[in-house]
């Protein structure tokens, strides 16, 4: 009653946290002008990163990203340092940690006194960070768990939220479509098959083919078709997976921030084709 009913807030605030049924994800909710938003797993750990480079900017850091992470993050690390490495991955937590340990054959934890620098991220909230092992000396384990998140990234806004720190930018977002072709035969998708090559002719005939195109393999996506290309000299990534738990394929496609409206028009074309193949070959 006293403010009329609007809530007390100002802008940039973090007023809320949501964790998911296991608690190993965590999302932020922020106050913006007329409402809130969703801050997502390449925000959280692009404010970890910026706030740990303000702390240690010579420190040497492994950054793993799945293959639906935000190209705007991804392209942007060279803002630190170029000791900053990113590792592309499959998705799913266990692809993170897999992709950060240096030596699975001889150990699966880290080394060190001090807590390595390395960090998984995935858009849906899942952060992966190294933990200390509770029972071995100089042994870190690495660990999704979205309350430790929620932790670091409010320290890391209080550290970049600081006027004498806050003169790194934040990353500019690239544009993300993904949409899921549901009630699918996943035995029909393997990413090599005939309709695979059905998506890479539909893709060159919509974006042109290109001298950059090319598709790639991820280790842990067995029926992943992942086509890299480039408009406009933009970055552009499509990916088609099978879900490991539901029955539906999905369709992830990502460009470059710098990508024109033009550009993206060709892209949300090219989404709809995609999806009415996929539909018609996967649903029947």
């Amino acid at each position: 009653q006293s403010n009329n009913g609007i809530p007390p807030w100002s802008v940039g605030e973090i007023v809320g946290a949501a964790l998911d049924g296991d608690g190993d994800r965590c999302l932020l909710f922020e106050v913006i002008e007329g409402g809130l938003k969703i801050i997502n797993g390449d925000q959280i750990t692009d404010e970890i990163l910026r706030a740990s480079f303000f702390n240690s900017p010579n420190n040497q850091w492994k950054i793993a990203c799945t293959i639906e992470a935000d190209m705007g993050l991804v392209e942007s690390v060279n803002r630190f340092s170029s000791k900053y490495e990113i590792l592309e991955t499959a998705v799913g937590d266990r692809w993170l940690s897999n992709s950060l340990r240096t030596n699975l054959t001889k150990n699966i934890f880290l080394e060190g006194e001090h807590q390595p620098t390395c960090i998984g991220c995935e858009d849906s909230g899942h952060i992966v960070l190294p933990i200390r092992h509770p029972n071995q000396k100089s042994s870190w384990s690495l660990v999704g768990d979205g309350v430790i998140t929620l932790l670091s990234v409010l320290s890391a806004r209080v550290v970049i939220n600081n006027l004498e720190n806050n003169t790194l930018s934040k990353y500019n977002k690239g544009w993300k479509k993904r949409v899921s072709v549901k009630d699918t035969d996943r035995s029909k998708w393997n990413g090599k098959n005939d309709l695979a090559n059905m998506v890479i002719n539909i893709t060159k005939e919509f974006l042109g083919n290109s001298s950059e195109f090319k598709t790639e393999n991820i280790f842990g996506e067995n029926n992943l078709l992942l086509i890299k290309t480039k408009i406009n000299n933009q970055q552009v990534s499509i990916g088609i997976r099978n879900s490991g738990t539901e029955a539906k394929t999905s369709i992830s496609i990502r460009a470059n921030p710098n990508l024109d409206s033009e550009g993206l028009q060709k892209l949300e074309s090219l989404c709809e084709k995609l999806y009415n193949l996929l539909e018609l070959h996967l649903c029947n």
